[in-house]
């Protein structure tokens, strides 16, 4: 097989490989903010939602992994939905930094329920894995519309 008849599938393998892992660490994020926001509702929701979806996303996540040029619509919805996920999982972070603010900064008489003992970090972990997570399915949608271009293109001469 020549080099110039390759796909590009398999030197992009490795950044599936490493998206997995984003993936995997965004779970365990998740899951520890879960578990560590118990009895704040939007929070514990929030990162909830992105558990969940990001547990069933993962059967997709493996066969982009196996066979990167065989679904590509699979790709574009799951970028799609990570942005998703990053707004609520930011959203639910940003919620909880503000309840720790007017906590320790806010009205005494007011008499705030303490939320945590110190910011919980958990969820800007899983927020910054899902912003690379997104930022790298971008490159490699951009990559994969590059590829296709150029083959349509050589088809054509």
């Amino acid at each position: 097989m020549k080099p110039e008849a390759r796909d590009g599938g398999s030197e992009w393998r490795w950044v599936a490989i490493f998206e997995l892992f984003l993936r995997l660490a965004a779970i365990v994020s998740t899951s520890v903010a879960v578990y560590a926001a118990m009895g704040k509702i939007f929070v514990v929701v929030v990162n909830g939602v992105a558990c969940f979806y990001l547990l069933m996303s993962l059967p997709v996540s493996i066969l982009n992994i196996m066979r990167p040029h065989a679904y590509p619509a699979n790709r574009v919805f799951l970028n799609i939905m990570d942005m998703v996920m990053v707004a609520l999982v930011t959203a639910g972070a940003l919620a909880a930094g503000i309840v720790y603010l007017v906590e320790k900064a806010g009205n005494a008489r007011a008499s705030w329920v303490s939320v945590w003992s110190q910011f919980d970090s958990s969820s800007c972990f899983a927020v910054l894995a899902l912003i690379l997570h997104v930022l790298l399915s971008g490159v490699i949608l951009y990559k994969q519309a590059l590829n296709i271009k150029f083959k349509k293109l050589d088809s054509v001469d």
